[in-house]
């Protein structure tokens, strides 16, 4: 009887069995990820893998390009917008670099022995479905966090955010002020405030827990420090604005 021996060679990527498998040229990826991000790249890169039966490297694919995403996404939200912008210009363009390096010669291969180039349509259908999202998702978080600016100062440990319509002078002014009160004051947890100004009048912002927007002692302090911002700060018509922290307002209160 003849014998079989265990002659199995390992995967060569350059050895493309299944010729009718269609795939996308790894060339467009690049773009693909620079122009609507790194997602709808990776996943036409991990559907090739799938189509030649490598599911292993499909699913490690999707499953870290998807949570590289939402990982952005959500860094998005808590870091500096403008350096998060070059961060995520810079993993796209370095994601698609790099998906693309690891399957030209896989596809040159696959082309050479007869195979055949997948259609676009998928691809466009992917990178709107992904655009939408993202449109979504700059609304989402432009509406949500719209109230907090981009500015800010540090007093003595707390912050003093502040707006365009506000100069520095007045922002200094004003921190100094709440300084010498002992608003601002290093006890090991930061408070943070907004100051804000509409026509003649200043709007200084608090974030304030729900329980207390009701309570009349909190109230009443927040009259007098209107009072006092008007007199002492600002000669001029100040509101506070109550809020919760994102800085939408949840009641104003003026002197």
């Amino acid at each position: 009887m003849e014998s079989f021996t265990n002659d199995w060679e390992p995967y060569d990527q350059t050895q493309v069995i299944v010729n009718n498998t269609k795939l996308w040229n790894p060339k467009s990826f690049i773009a693909i990820s620079v122009f609507f991000s790194f997602l709808p790249a990776a996943i036409l890169y991990s559907i090739n893998y799938g189509r030649l039966g490598e599911t292993r490297k499909r699913n490690i694919g999707l499953v870290v390009s998807f949570l590289s995403f939402v990982v952005g996404i959500c860094l998005g939200f808590f870091i500096d917008s403008t350096f998060m912008k070059y961060v995520f210009y810079g993993l796209n363009v370095g994601f698609g670099i790099y998906i693309q390096n690891d399957q030209t010669k896989l596809y040159n291969a696959h082309i050479q022995s007869g195979g055949q180039k997948a259609s676009y349509l998928i691809p466009v259908i992917i990178c709107v479905s992904v655009s939408a999202l993202l449109i979504f998702g700059f609304i989402f978080g432009t509406i949500r966090y719209s109230n907090i600016p981009d500015q800010k100062k540090e007093f003595s440990g707390d912050e003093l955010y502040y707006t365009d319509n506000v100069n520095i002078d007045e922002v200094n002014k004003l921190g100094e002020y709440l300084e010498d009160n002992n608003v601002f004051s290093n006890d090991g947890d930061t408070w943070s405030f907004k100051l804000d100004k509409k026509d003649d009048t200043y709007i200084f912002s608090m974030i304030v827990s729900e329980e207390n927007i009701n309570n009349e002692e909190y109230l009443e302090a927040a009259k007098l420090l209107a009072q006092q911002l008007a007199s002492d700060v600002f000669q001029s018509q100040v509101e506070i604005d109550a809020c919760d922290n994102k800085f939408n307002p949840l009641k104003v209160i003026t002197n």
